[in-house]
């Protein structure tokens, strides 16, 4: 009778350990989807991270543009423009031509003698 529990404790401490082997393995792909699950979204939170930064960045430097446009056209409008440029004087009027008589000094007399008081 000896004989048959040492066999029967054989036995069941035999399943004991396959059995525990057996859950090892279910813990173990647990623990590889759950790495997988990690890793997952550990992707999707620094793709959405990048994408926001982007997103960020873009936003203040437009502003940054603005505000170094709008300091440059303040400062452009407060100086007054230095004109140190001296206009030359407008050129003297050239002297008059002399007046030439005409060469024929006949009276201009009309062409046709029509009396108009007819």
């Amino acid at each position: 009778m000896k004989d048959y529990q040492l066999i029967l404790l054989f036995l069941l401490s035999t399943a004991v350990i396959i059995a525990s082997f057996g859950f090892q393995k279910d813990k173990s792909k647990e623990a590889e989807i759950q790495t997988l699950i990690d890793e997952k979204v550990a992707e999707k939170v620094e793709r959405f991270r990048k994408k926001r930064l982007a997103v960020c960045r873009e936003r203040i430097l437009k502003r940054a543009s603005e505000l170094a446009d709008s300091i440059i056209m303040a400062k452009a409008i407060s100086t007054t423009i230095i004109d140190n440029t001296v206009r030359p004087t407008p050129p003297e009027r050239p002297p008059r031509p002399p007046i030439k008589s005409p060469v024929d000094t006949t009276p201009v007399e009309p062409f046709f003698l029509i009396d108009t008081t007819q």
